[in-house]
C-alpha cells in the first residue's frame, strides 16, 4: 500500500480513464484547511474526482470516484451511460498502477 501511495506521489499519473488530469490535492501534510490524512485526489478536467487513500484496518487502498457527465438530448439513461464508460476506465487505468 506504502509503496502504491508514494508511487502516486512521486509519479502522479497524467490521465485517468482518458481525462486529463488538472490538478493533484495530496492531504498527508494537510492540504487547503483539511487535517493531514494520507489521502491523494485526482481532479480531472471534467471535473470527475478520484480520490484514493490507504484503509485503517486492511491491507486495501481504496478508491472514491465522483463522476460527471452533462445530461443531453439523449437524457439521464445516456448520461448515466457516460458516467459508467468514464468510471470503467478509471477503473482500468487503477488496476494497471495496483496490479489487480
Amino acid at each position: 500500500m506504502n509503496g502504491i501511495m508514494d508511487n502516486y506521489r512521486k509519479n502522479p499519473p497524467k490521465t485517468l480513464g482518458g481525462i486529463d488530469i488538472a490538478k493533484v490535492r495530496d492531504i498527508k501534510n494537510g492540504a487547503e484547511g483539511l487535517p493531514p490524512s494520507d489521502v491523494l485526489q485526482f481532479f480531472l478536467s471534467d471535473g470527475t474526482v478520484v480520490s484514493a487513500r490507504p484503509s485503517g484496518t486492511e491491507p486495501k487502498i481504496k478508491f472514491y470516484a465522483s463522476c460527471c457527465a452533462k445530461v443531453g438530448s439523449g437524457g439521464l439513461s445516456a448520461a448515466k451511460d457516460e458516467a459508467a464508460r468514464k468510471l470503467d476506465a478509471i477503473k482500468k487505468d487503477i488496476r494497471a498502477v495496483i496490479g489487480e
